[in-house]
């Protein structure tokens, strides 16, 4: 038996492609004779340690003598993971241990049917079919992903954004949040989207004279900003008063001033050299095939002078429509050292994109810098140039998928799969002079969806609060001011404010719910601050479920009222944020109480006595609902027909 060496990186990095090989050792053979031995193919799959078993993972199977393997954020969580290969009786093994990757991305979108199984390419749905979008993602756990359903109309292979950019079928992104495997998913359910056949007709290729039998869509997956300001951007105008400040002093400190970092390439990113002297790096992905310089006339060159008009082309593949940013170095050769010289961002158009620089003497300046002739790392003869291309990889794309309406409907197992929702029968209704017909009517789960995204994990309970809000807003027998659509749309604008920070999808169970480090800043500002100086905060935020840190951020003596005790106590964790209005604090719940006392009396419980019950979907609702009619906060919304930012906050 022989045993098989595998080459490669042994602490890959999250998202990044890594390529291993083999090679065979004989033992009985002297030492350093390779004998590959070609009868057989190899085969390469992984294995993971799972209560001390070795299980092989599924869909890693691959075939070849040097294949390639990109971990997943899951990954960081495994105990051990080894990479096995197999060629016949022979065997070899390499335990790998990936690591964190210092980059946000998304490596990419696949779709889904509604079995949760992969779309095959060819395979034809139809508009009764569900499509469930998954967005792979590295480094950003908690974070939310907004996914697009495109059809697209651009001919060929690749997605252009301008011959698409009217073809958005929800207006509206469905939102998905990124678990700890890396993965964020959202289902577009094709029923519903009454438009998307007219959207498709609508747009026609250049050239085509109708659609065809099929219409194709694709996905696109964008992460979503942490904070969304309704701002303009900002202006550069020059001050004709301003004095510059003088230089500061020279004083007789012993301690060195400290010089910012100066800017330098990125590891990970491609990188293109210009003369045999240029630094030069292949793309991880393969998708970014090379940059070279080209003179006017569309001809190759290496030099170039001050004054030159240059053209700068990008060759790509599986790229168009995506964001890069493209950056030109100058490079002290045998210093190692960089100079930024140009950087200009670009949406791809294509397959090969070109893009004009003038080389002026400030871009040439830009090379010379005074470290570089006090050190003396400058060559006066010439500079030398490369090119890097670095993709912007919060924003990715999903293969294209056709679409029938005479595609057979799919049969649904059963396994983990979302329910078809029929198309709901339209009933004509007499409008009454002068009143909307739709302010009386009650709430379902499809305005729910098409609000707040769709989430099968947790539907069921969903549709527990909607029949709540239902019971107590129109069943009740009492008047409940969430009976005009204008009502009910800031009632659920308050909602989402609430609960959406938590989950994506309208979710109200609070243990679903954790703090970063960095969302903690966000929220708490000083006392996350305060916590973090005393080396603490790290530490309570790894903890599951989170009750060091809520007990010392919902202190009293922490700088947090509505009745909560020291951090001894235990009540931030107690009284942590439940419900549809995050109920937080023992005063609030105290508070809570009394207001379902008075408006339903039948339903009145100590909720100080029992928290958790506001996380039951009753309880949640009637928080909401007792608070909402406590403060009159309908008589706001009454006024709020234009939502300003000055009337949201009100």
């Amino acid at each position: 038996m022989t045993k098989l060496t595998i080459t490669g990186n042994t602490t890959p990095t999250v998202g990044i492609i890594e390529t291993y090989a083999l090679s065979v050792f004989d033992h009985s053979a002297p030492p350093n004779v390779f004998q590959p031995n070609l009868s057989k193919k190899a085969e390469w799959y992984i294995e993971i340690l799972e209560k001390g078993i070795w299980k092989k993972s599924k869909g890693d199977h691959k075939v070849g003598d040097a294949v390639t393997f990109r971990f997943s954020q899951r990954s960081l969580s495994r105990k051990a993971i080894k990479i096995v290969v197999k060629r016949g009786e022979d065997k070899g093994e390499l335990l790998i241990k990936p690591q964190r990757s210092k980059e946000a991305k998304i490596t990419r979108v696949e779709l889904l049917d509604e079995n949760y199984q992969p779309i095959p390419k060819g395979k034809i749905l139809n508009y009764h079919d569900t499509l469930i979008a998954r967005a792979h993602c590295v480094e950003m756990f908690w974070n939310y992903i907004s996914f697009t359903l495109w059809e697209d109309d651009a001919k060929g292979e690749g997605h252009d954004p301008v011959i698409n950019m009217m073809n958005k079928i929800n207006p509206i992104p469905l939102r998905g949040e990124v678990n700890e495997k890396g993965i964020a998913e959202v289902t577009f359910r094709l029923p519903f989207y009454t438009m998307a056949v007219q959207i498709a007709n609508a747009h026609i290729a250049a050239g085509d004279t109708d659609e065809g039998p099929t219409h194709e869509y694709y996905v696109t997956a964008e992460l979503v900003s942490k904070h969304i300001m309704k701002a303009s951007p900002n202006v550069n105008v020059a001050n004709p008063t301003h004095i510059p400040p003088a230089p500061p002093s020279k004083t007789s400190s012993n301690t060195p001033e400290e010089k910012p970092q100066k800017p330098k390439p990125k590891a990970d990113t491609p990188k293109f050299k210009i003369s045999s002297n240029g630094k030069k790096q292949a793309d991880p992905d393969a998708k970014i095939l090379n940059a070279e310089f080209l003179n006017e006339r569309g001809q190759l060159i290496e030099k170039a002078e001050v004054g030159d008009t240059v053209i700068i082309k990008i060759t790509t593949q599986n790229m168009k429509g995506r964001n890069v940013t493209v950056r030109i170095w100058e490079e002290e050769t045998g210093y190692k050292t960089y100079d930024k010289i140009y950087e200009k961002k670009w949406v791809l158009p294509g397959n090969e994109n070109f893009i004009k620089v003038l080389i002026t003497k400030r871009i040439y300046e830009l090379g010379i810098t005074p470290e570089d002739m006090a050190n003396e790392k400058y060559d006066y003869k010439f500079q030398v140039y490369f090119i890097e291309v670095e993709p912007d990889n919060t924003h990715v794309t999903s293969q294209v998928i056709p679409i029938s309406k005479t595609a057979p409907k799919l049969e649904v197992e059963n396994s983990p799969s979302v329910a078809i929702i029929k198309k709901p029968r339209i009933v004509e209704k007499k409008e009454e002079k002068g009143k909307c017909p739709r302010c009386k009517e009650k709430i379902t789960i499809t305005q729910i969806e098409n609000l707040f995204g769709t989430y099968t994990k947790h539907r069921s309970y969903r549709q527990e609060i909607i029949d709540n809000l239902n019971k107590y807003i129109f069943d009740s027998g009492k008047e409940i001011h969430i009976n005009t659509c204008l009502r009910k749309a800031h009632f659920f604008a308050q909602v989402g404010a609430e609960t959406l920070g938590m989950n994506p999808d309208w979710m109200v169970e609070t243990d679903v719910y954790r703090y970063s480090k960095n969302r903690c800043f966000e929220v708490f500002g000083e006392r996350a601050k305060n916590l973090n100086a005393k080396g603490l905060l790290d530490k309570y935020c790894m903890d599951n479920p989170q009750k060091r840190l809520l007990n010392y951020l919902y202190a009293h003596e922490n700088g947090f009222g509505n009745g909560n005790r020291n951090e001894a106590s235990g009540d931030g964790y107690i009284y942590r944020g439940r419900g549809l209005k995050q109920l937080t604090g023992k005063e609030n719940y105290k508070n809570a109480s009394q207001y379902i006392k008075e408006y339903f009396p039948n339903e009145y419980i100590d909720l100080v006595e029992d928290p958790d019950k506001v996380k039951t979907a009753k309880y949640a609702v009637l928080s909401a609902i007792a608070y909402w009619e406590k403060h009159e906060i309908w008589k706001v919304a009454d006024t709020l027909k234009v939502s300003n930012d000055e009337n949201i906050k009100k």
